[in-house]
């Protein structure tokens, strides 16, 4: 995680986080990971809403293309020493992985524009 932060070209960049495009796609035409910059597995609360939100906000134009998109709580996370948190689309080929991780939210990409004022 240390590595991305200043070498990934970022989504989003604030003074606790990050948004960047994951490496592995797993069969997904996005997907997209938030991370806090500090060395922590546990997130405070204003950081897990803060990245949550801004999840949100990213991931209607990112995944545009699809019905919907969910946040994945990062229970099979590869990296250890930044809490992170991924949001995807379901039309890759780890269906049954997202299935079994716990989801935190699924957006659907439709009601922005059907309701937008």
């Amino acid at each position: 995680m240390c590595r991305i932060v200043g070498k990934e070209r970022a989504i989003y960049d604030d003074d606790d986080m990050m948004i960047v495009n994951t490496k592995k796609l797993k069969g997904h035409k996005r997907r997209i990971m938030c991370i806090i910059k500090r060395h922590d597995r546990i997130p405070t609360e204003w950081e897990l809403r803060h990245m949550i939100s801004r999840l949100f906000d990213i991931g209607l134009d990112v995944f545009k293309y699809a019905m919907a998109f969910a946040i994945l709580d990062n229970k099979y996370a590869a990296y250890k020493t930044h809490f992170h948190l991924v949001a995807s689309d379901f039309d890759g080929d780890d269906f049954w992985q997202i299935m079994k991780t716990p989801i935190l939210a699924i957006f659907s990409t439709k009601l922005r524009e059907k309701y937008a004022y």
